[in-house]
């Protein structure tokens, strides 16, 4: 059978006096005034013997016509509550409950987790009362007090900030927040935190492969595209230069037959350290395929500057790289071409650039070769274009007539 509602306090106390005022009119009857004492008798007991053993006899009487008490309902309201914290316990997330100053007022079990210590007794935990953003990357801390301050009631919004662990390590969390309240000091916000590290890591790792080379780790020709047009575009604002070099391995196919495979792919490894470390940290240096690769130089001033970064790469590789292939000469031919002078854009210019580069080839390798410089030789001017005729301007057409044009650079 199915169990009635319980009666409120309230409803009781109204109960109990109009139980009183019943019994004062039937003891004014002569007929039933022994009634109405009764009545009188039974509630003036009751409230005292309840004030002294705290058992109502009027509320057990209820019960036993299948009213719930009070108590009955503080105790199945705190069981489900019990049950929920407890589902809530078993997941990784953090419920947790802040005030309208962004102070921590309830947390769940999870929350231990979150700063590496086992066995945390939320109840006690001696971070209440303490800000959230005290337990965050001292530069994340503005963004999360931000996003607080001007949570309207029923929006959601989501935010990723870093967490200071106790080992001092960091990990990234995903909150959601929403304000269900403007009373104060009662809690106002409600959020749900989760320990994204690992699927964040796990983003990164995809994001950076998207647009670096699997060998060398360098910049593929996706990023390299994206950073040439970004460096093109401040060059246009501050009145600069930008330069591209292309560069190919000289006689990378004899260290191929010679040592393998494998010792040509760590020549490349080589080859792509001793370039990045011979460039500054505003330059590129993307691997384009094969044996080739290309630097970017942002914010030049001059020509010279590329020409003489150019003789410091030839420089740093015949330093470095030889050594361990002593019988093979390991050299760079590198073509450049600038912007605005020999290109009006990124695709231009490094077509001129691979001009530069063929030429270069042609005048025995291990040499740096301009494109402003060759094109004011008319037999250079030939030899260039004959090689070039065909090659579009688009990077997708371009790439696939490059395929051709290794074989006759080895």
């Amino acid at each position: 059978m199915r169990k009635l509602p319980y009666i409120e306090p309230t409803i009781r106390t109204i109960a109990g006096a109009l139980i009183t005022i019943a019994g004062a009119l039937l003891y004014f009857m002569p007929d039933l005034q022994w009634l109405g004492l009764v009545l009188i008798l039974f509630v003036s007991l009751n409230l005292l013997q309840s004030g002294f053993s705290r058992i109502c006899l009027l509320e057990r009487i209820l019960k036993k016509f299948r009213f719930r008490s009070e108590l009955d309902e503080i105790k199945t309201l705190n069981k489900i509550n019990s049950e929920h914290l407890a589902t809530l316990n078993l997941l990784n997330e953090v419920v947790v409950e802040l005030s309208w100053d962004g102070r921590i007022v309830r947390l769940t079990d999870s929350w231990g987790k979150l700063l590496g210590i086992e066995n945390i007794n939320v109840l006690n935990c001696p971070c209440l009362g303490k800000p959230i953003c005290d337990y965050l990357r001292a530069d994340d801390r503005p963004v999360l007090k931000h996003l607080l301050d001007h949570l309207t009631e029923g929006e959601v919004k989501i935010l990723r900030f870093r967490m200071l662990r106790m080992d001092n390590s960091e990990h990234w969390i995903e909150g959601r927040f929403t304000r269900y309240g403007e009373a104060r000091p009662l809690p106002v916000v409600r959020g749900v935190l989760r320990d994204v590290t690992e699927s964040y890591l796990q983003e990164k790792q995809i994001a950076h492969m998207a647009l670096h080379d699997a060998l060398t780790n360098l910049p593929n020709r996706v990023l390299l595209e994206e950073r040439m047009k970004r460096a093109i575009s401040h060059a246009i604002r501050r009145e600069r230069k930008v330069a591209a070099l292309f560069i190919d391995l000289d006689n990378f196919k004899q260290v191929n037959d010679i040592y393998g495979h494998k010792a040509g792919d760590q020549l490349l490894i080589t080859v792509s350290a001793i370039l990045e470390e011979s460039l500054r940290n505003s330059d590129t240096i993307a691997r384009w395929g094969g044996d080739e690769f290309v630097v970017l130089l942002e914010d030049l001033q001059q020509d010279n500057d590329a020409c003489n970064t150019a003789e410091k790469l030839l420089a740093a590789i015949r330093e470095k790289a030889e050594a361990g292939y002593i019988d093979s000469s390991v050299t760079l031919s590198i073509g450049v071409a600038i912007f605005p002078d020999d290109a009006d854009s990124s695709e231009n210019l490094l077509v001129q650039a691979d001009k530069a580069l063929f030429f270069a080839k042609s005048q025995g390798r291990n040499n740096v070769q301009i494109y402003s410089r060759i094109r004011d030789n008319d037999l250079s001017n030939r030899q260039v274009d004959m090689t070039s005729r065909h090659k579009a301007v688009t990077w997708e057409e371009f790439d696939h007539q490059r395929s051709g044009r290794i074989i006759d650079k080895q």
